[in-house]
């Protein structure tokens, strides 16, 4: 079975969609299943108390983000004080 996307051509009329924006959605749909199914399998990991290798290896870079962000944070919540 052949999907069709429509388009919306106004005023309830539709038109099929390009071959270049099928394949765009289809390649969305694509990646978007892959990290639910990347999601699901740390999900099950961290369920059993195991830390998945690549959540492990950004380790430091979770812990410390909020150091790392307030940090860069930090001259831009300063106010600025006027001589005088």
């Amino acid at each position: 079975m052949a999907r069709r996307v429509l388009l919306s051509a106004g005023k309830g009329t539709f038109q099929a969609a390009p071959e270049e924006t099928l394949k765009l959605a289809l390649a969305g749909l694509e990646k978007k299943h892959r990290i639910q199914t990347q999601v699901a399998a740390w999900t099950a990991e961290l369920a059993q108390f195991k830390c998945p290798p690549e959540i492990a290896a950004l380790k430091d870079e979770l812990l410390y983000a909020r150091t790392a962000i307030s940090r860069r944070l930090a001259p831009s919540n300063r106010r600025a004080v006027k001589p005088g």
